[in-house]
């Protein structure tokens, strides 16, 4: 349907038929007819949408039917018999009246229930499931490690050489190496004699767990730990080869550390000594022979 709002001011007649209560024709000579009016829905609340017919004998010349909310102009349609879509107005609960007039003059009317406006339905919300809290592994603990397998040092020459740091000079303890869980071995010398007295102190152990103090696959020491899992041993070693030796401590956790063994040659104190006795004797036999010459002289 084609509707299009229009201000009628200058049709007098039907604002005065609009205010009137009775339906009559403005026309001399018309029989008096009502419009037909109706509204779908016929209730509803405030700010609802609702549809409102009308129509009268198509043989009337008079069109632009102007709709009224309760005498409060709703608007001007161009047509004779139709419909509009109109909005309820701001309005108390209860009936109103909703009110037709063509140019003409001719009029009719319905009724609208203004009802309660609905509650506004809730929002569902939705509830995101929390996540399990993940746990880390739990580390490895020094126990866990196996005490088979020692700990080497990767910094140790291939063919180690013999330390050349003289017998009686200080040198500063050597460095342990580390060891997981936090333990270590120490020396009280980084260079050794045979000999010469050697001390390892050990700490990171169980404790009170037997001490093995071991060199290659030879036996240098024993101790046990005590309660904080310290340890103090004598190092002794069996083999005098010369080079660095790797002493390996098995108390459950397995600490490592290293020494230098020097093993010096008496060889030029020995071929010194045969010097001075060879020259004794050449001068003993040189003397025996002056004197025996003098003898015969």
């Amino acid at each position: 349907m084609r509707v299009r709002a229009r201000a009628l001011l200058s049709v007098a007649a039907g604002s005065l038929a609009l205010l009137g209560g009775a339906a009559v024709a403005a026309v001399p000579g018309m029989a008096a007819v009502a419009i037909i009016v109706s509204v779908s829905p016929s209730s509803g609340p405030v700010g609802s949408g609702a549809v409102v017919s009308f129509s009268v004998d198509p043989k009337q010349p008079c069109k632009y039917v102007g709709l009224a909310w309760d005498g409060t102009p709703l608007g001007t349609f161009d047509e004779a018999n139709g419909s509009a879509s109109i909005t309820i107005p701001q309005s108390t609960l209860g009936g109103h009246k909703i009110t037709a007039v063509n140019g003409c003059g001719i009029r009719g009317g319905t009724s609208f229930t203004v009802t309660e406006r609905p509650q506004p339905t809730p929002t569902p919300t939705t509830t995101t499931p929390t996540p399990p809290p993940t746990t880390a592994p739990p580390r490895p603990t020094p126990s866990d490690t196996d005490p088979s397998t020692p700990t080497t040092d990767p910094s140790d020459p291939a063919d180690p050489t013999p330390s050349a740091t003289p017998s009686g000079s200080t040198s500063p303890l050597p460095q342990a190496m580390p060891t997981p869980g936090g333990g270590q071995l120490v020396l009280d010398r980084d260079n050794v004699r045979p000999g010469e007295p050697l001390t390892a102190t050990g700490s990171g152990c169980d404790p009170g767990a037997p001490v093995v103090l071991t060199s290659d696959t030879d036996q240098v020491g024993t101790a046990t730990a005590d309660s904080a899992g310290v340890f103090t041993a004598p190092v002794q070693f069996t083999r005098l080869e010369p080079g660095r030796r790797v002493v390996t401590a098995t108390c459950g956790p397995v600490l490592t550390t290293h020494v230098d063994l020097i093993v010096s040659s008496s060889t030029s104190g020995q071929a010194g000594t045969v010097v001075v006795l060879i020259f004794f004797i050449l001068v003993g036999i040189a003397l025996l022979r002056w004197q025996y010459n003098t003898a015969r002289s």
